[in-house]
């Protein structure tokens, strides 16, 4: 009977190699597709932003990481400044991408896996004059599973600051 839990364990972890390296496989080319549209998103919505994107040259992907099963796709913009809006840039950056990925979709991706919208900019950060964002592409059930973990601790989270107490009043 052990046996058994043994080769299954094996299989899951087989699987699981196979998949990560089948993701790294793609991660470059699947970059350059979310390279672009994020250009384009950025150049349709860059007053509100305030990014200094002017082509794709000035968006360099920088490269992939993997958490919890999920690629995320690093990509950096030089600002002289930090953003004046870095509080709610991440927020924005989403609704942005998700309005654009409605609307006209990506070229090369897909826009939606499983009802849900491809993209997440999961972290944004500025240091040393360099403003960087981290986005997911959501293409398999374990990052989708990962970015509807997040969006909800993210509503949590608003409920939570919006939740006002008689004691408060």
């Amino acid at each position: 009977m052990n046996i058994l839990y043994d080769i299954q364990d094996y299989l899951k972890s087989l699987y699981h190699r196979i998949k990560m390296r089948v993701l790294a496989t793609n991660a470059p080319y699947n970059a350059g597709y979310i390279r672009k549209f994020l250009c384009a998103v950025l150049n349709f919505y860059g007053e509100f932003i305030k990014l200094p994107v002017r082509d794709i040259s000035t968006i360099p992907y920088v490269g992939y990481q993997i958490r919890n099963d999920t690629i995320f796709y690093r990509y950096c913009i030089t600002c002289p400044e930090e953003p004046e809006n870095m509080d709610h840039i991440r927020d924005l950056l989403n609704s942005y991408i998700w309005s654009a990925l409605r609307e006209y979709g990506i070229d090369g991706l897909q826009a939606v896996y499983n009802g849900y919208l491809t993209l997440y900019v999961d972290r944004v950060f500025y240091q040393n004059h360099i403003f960087s964002l981290d986005i997911a592409y959501v293409s398999n059930n374990d990052a989708l599973q990962y970015c509807k973990s997040a969006l909800e601790r993210e509503s949590q989270s608003e409920t939570a600051e919006q939740t006002v107490h008689d004691d408060d009043l």
